[in-house]
């Protein structure tokens, strides 16, 4: 395989330094709203990052990394199978964890008041580094499923129009998203089960022997209830929902949240 993306996701952090930056001779203060814009951006940069790391290895010919290969061509098969089956279940949570956080990003960037110990405190005042991270966990904490009723977002749309836009793209990609075949091996891989990848039966028999009974076959083998995928077909798939639609969409997130948060600060 080959795997070479079509975006690179670096330029997200490449203005960070300019807009962070203190000019000389003087003494600034950055606001908490943009603290925590560029805590989260940071982290969705470098989750990102571990997902794309992750389907790499998949085309990673260095298997002595990995393993001490065996000099077999069926157990060193069995063993590329099962390694790349590793990274390509990691890269699924990581790029999960993305989307996952661009709702932290977007919640973050529209609100202005976090609470303490039930008291509501406004962001634009200077706070203690502790009561600053109190503040940023606290609003964690409420951001939840974008299809929620409840969700916060909703709250932030009608208090804050000029954030319409950015919330609209975050509850349209998740319209999409939500039943996409990223999410459905996410949630079997976080709650139910490892997948059986077909690429396993090129080194090993199927099963041992079957059952059937007129013209319909029985379970016999343990792999007959499992989830069976084509491990590179899904690396495939994976890659071209990177490029096609998670990255577009993030691009287009950041773009219109760092417009925001500046020119409110």
């Amino acid at each position: 395989m080959n795997i070479n993306f079509e975006n690179e996701i670096h330029s997200w952090l490449e203005q960070q330094d300019k807009r962070t930056a203190i000019p000389p001779n003087t003494i600034v203060i950055p606001s908490s709203q943009e603290l925590f814009f560029e805590a989260k951006l940071t982290e969705i940069h470098r989750q990102y990052q571990a997902a794309r790391f992750f389907l790499c290895q998949v085309d990673n010919p260095d298997w002595d990394y990995w393993y001490k290969p065996f000099n077999n061509e069926v157990k060193d098969g069995i063993c590329h199978v099962g390694f790349n089956g590793i990274f390509l279940e990691t890269a699924i949570l990581y790029y999960n964890i993305v989307v996952d956080l661009t709702w932290v990003l977007c919640y973050v960037s529209a609100e202005f008041a976090g609470y303490k110990k039930g008291k509501a405190l406004q962001l634009d005042e200077i706070n203690l580094i502790q009561d600053t991270k109190d503040i940023i966990r606290e609003m964690e904490k409420l951001v939840s499923n974008p299809s929620f009723e409840d969700n916060p977002l909703n709250y932030l749309k009608a208090h804050c129009p000029e954030y319409a836009p950015a919330i609209d793209l975050v509850y349209d990609f998740w319209k999409g998203f939500a039943d996409s075949e990223v999410r459905k091996l996410y949630n079997f891989i976080k709650h139910k089960g490892k997948p059986q990848y077909n690429e396993l039966y090129q080194y090993t028999a199927k099963k041992f022997y079957s059952f059937h009974k007129g013209d319909q076959e029985y379970p016999t083998d343990a792999n007959d209830v499992k989830l069976e995928i084509s491990l590179y077909k899904t690396v495939e798939l994976l890659k071209d929902y990177d490029d096609k639609v998670l990255f577009p969409y993030c691009d287009k997130l950041i773009g219109l949240l760092v417009s925001l948060v500046y020119k409110q600060s």
